[in-house]
């Protein structure tokens, strides 16, 4: 039996990861990222020595996005609408569950 060994990263609130660790995490190569910067669907936390730094919380929408890319292949243009969704998503189901923690229901 062969053993696969996996890297976990957590990916909390605060945390940022260099423009690096977010292609390699996200599949996407270093030029599309800088596309999705330059399409404003990605904005940089901080300018780092070695390159600007992201927020963690936008891996998963662009993991998303990236996925689709490939199955329908997307251009970057399209992936940028989509991460921007998808981070829209992501804020709103935050509020909605902030005002459920608070009793406030539909």
């Amino acid at each position: 039996m062969q053993t696969q060994t996996l890297e976990c990263i957590r990916l909390e609130a605060g945390v940022s990861v260099s423009r690096q660790d977010l292609a390699e995490m996200s599949g996407l190569t270093l030029a599309e990222i800088d596309d999705l910067v330059d399409y404003g669907a990605l904005a940089p936390l901080a300018q780092r020595p070695d390159g600007p730094s992201f927020g963690a919380d936008c891996v998963p929408p662009l993991r998303r996005a990236a996925s689709l890319r490939a199955t329908f292949e997307l251009d970057v243009f399209s992936v940028a609408l989509l991460v921007e969704c998808f981070q829209r998503i992501g804020r709103l189901e935050d509020q909605v569950r902030a005002l459920e923690a608070v009793g406030i229901r539909r």
